[in-house]
C-alpha cells in the first residue's frame, strides 16, 4: 500500500489469474462536499510534468511516460470517490490519477488553474508519483 496524498491510498496487487489490480481508498474531496463530480472532467486540458504528459481528448485520456504514448478510452477509466482514477488495459490496472492536495475542483469549473495532479505507475515494484500541471486548457 502506498499513500499518494493523506486521503488517498493506493493498493496494488495480483489477482488469481495474475493480472495487476489497484484498490483507490479515497477519503473526503478536492470540492465543497456538496456534489459528487467525475474526476476525468476535473482534468480536462494537457498536463505535464517530468518525462510525463496527460492529454484529455473526447475519446478519453492519452498518456506519455518517457515518449511512450497510450490512449485510454473512457470505459477503460474506473473512478475511485472523488480523489482518482485507475486507467485499465486488458482487464489489469496501469495508471492512477489523483487529484493532488492543491487541486480546487471549483477552480477547475471556472477555467482557473486548479492545481496539480498525480500520475502514479500500478506496479508491484517500487514507484513514485508523478506531479502533472495543467499547461493547457484545451486538447
Amino acid at each position: 500500500m502506498d499513500w499518494l496524498t493523506d486521503d488517498i491510498a493506493a493498493v496494488t496487487y495480483k489477482a488469481k489469474d495474475k493480472t495487476v489490480h489497484q484498490y483507490i481508498g479515497t477519503f473526503g474531496d478536492r470540492g465543497t462536499g456538496i456534489s459528487y463530480y467525475y474526476v476525468a472532467a476535473q482534468i480536462y486540458g494537457v498536463w505535464q510534468g517530468k518525462n510525463a504528459r496527460i492529454t484529455n481528448e473526447t475519446e478519453g485520456l492519452s498518456v506519455t511516460v518517457n515518449g511512450r504514448t497510450e490512449i485510454y478510452k473512457w470505459d477503460q477509466v474506473v473512478q475511485f470517490g472523488t480523489l482518482a482514477i485507475v486507467l485499465m488495459k486488458n482487464n489489469e490496472a496501469v495508471w492512477t490519477i489523483a487529484l493532488n492536495k492543491d487541486f480546487n475542483v471549483e477552480a477547475a469549473e471556472k477555467g482557473e488553474t486548479p492545481g496539480t495532479i498525480l500520475l502514479y505507475k500500478a506496479t508491484m515494484g517500487k514507484t513514485e508519483p508523478i506531479l502533472l500541471k495543467r499547461i493547457s486548457s484545451s486538447m
